[in-house]
């Protein structure tokens, strides 16, 4: 699903190639881009209302398809948008989003603001579970794996589990994805290390909490994986592949043939399976009253 996180930068993106300098015309006028919409399949009559309605501006009509306004307007629907709705909606975002990020991602090099503003808005849609490939956005699937599902998933767990810490784990969740998409690969990577160090620090004081555990003295986070393993919640085998992660997460160096967004974007894929395969394992754990499993 297309957030509002990516509804911004879309609305970011497409204001700044209809910005009009004096006496100049703007990179793209909103005639050029309705008509590249309809030349998409988009409706006449849904263009015609954004016209008269919301006189074109992208931050009064990319809120009104998201939230479901336009389509159940078109539609004479007046108890408000609904489920159909919603959906038209996120269809009519995925179009308006390609054309704009066709037209942004081929600006020229004398032109970097807007292939920025681009990028942060196929990153946003990254995160959204979409890849942008020959001009359109396909899920972003592993052999039927949807990203954005996966990562819904884990937020799932954690908050079932109610973690000590469930505000820093998911302030650093929110930090990695805020970074990524603003394509600051360096924070991006630490933010996603930072997340997985308190989705550690927090299991395992919830083991404490719940009685289960004696407390933990926390200083070097690769003891916590150790003591996972000594109380019974990690086998050798995971806890070798977890301390690894954990390596490779904690090298800030250069790794060759690896470019710094391919590393953001690998570690957030190695963290989000190992995420999930602690929070089940813990579910487990903690059913088995904190016994070896």
């Amino acid at each position: 699903m297309i957030s509002q996180r990516s509804v911004g930068r879309l609305q970011r993106l497409l204001s700044t190639l209809m910005y009009r300098p004096p006496q100049t015309l703007p990179l793209l006028s909103w005639p050029e881009y309705r008509t590249l919409l309809y030349e998409e399949g988009v409706d006449r009559h849904l263009l015609i209302s954004i016209e008269v309605e919301y006189h074109h501006p992208p931050q009064d009509f990319l809120p009104a398809i998201h939230d479901g306004a336009i389509p159940a307007y078109i539609r004479n629907r007046h108890s408000g948008p609904n489920r159909d709705d919603l959906i038209a909606g996120q269809r009519l975002l995925k179009v308006f989003s390609e054309v704009a990020l066709r037209f942004g991602l081929d600006m020229p090099e004398h032109l970097p603001k807007v292939r920025v503003v681009a990028d942060e808005l196929r990153a946003s849609l990254e995160i959204d579970g979409y890849e942008f490939v020959s001009g359109h956005l396909v899920p972003a699937t592993m052999k039927g794996i949807t990203l954005q599902v996966e990562d819904d998933y884990l937020i799932r767990l954690i908050r079932s589990i109610a973690l000590t810490n469930i505000d820093v784990v998911l302030h650093h969740h929110d930090e990695a994805d805020e970074t990524f998409v603003n394509r600051n690969w360096g924070s991006a990577s630490a933010e996603t290390r930072n997340f997985f160090v308190a989705l550690l620090r927090g299991l395992r004081d919830s083991a404490t909490e719940r009685g289960g555990l004696p407390s933990f003295a926390h200083g070097n986070d690769s003891h916590i994986i150790e003591d996972l393993h000594k109380h019974g919640l990690l086998t050798v085998e995971e806890k070798d592949a977890i301390l690894k992660l954990w390596v490779l997460l904690s090298y800030s160096g250069r790794h060759v043939g690896i470019q710094d967004n391919q590393r953001a974007r690998l570690i957030r894929l190695l963290v989000l399976g190992q995420a999930q395969w602690l929070c089940l394992k813990f579910i487990a754990w903690k059913d088995n009253d904190f016994r070896s499993l």
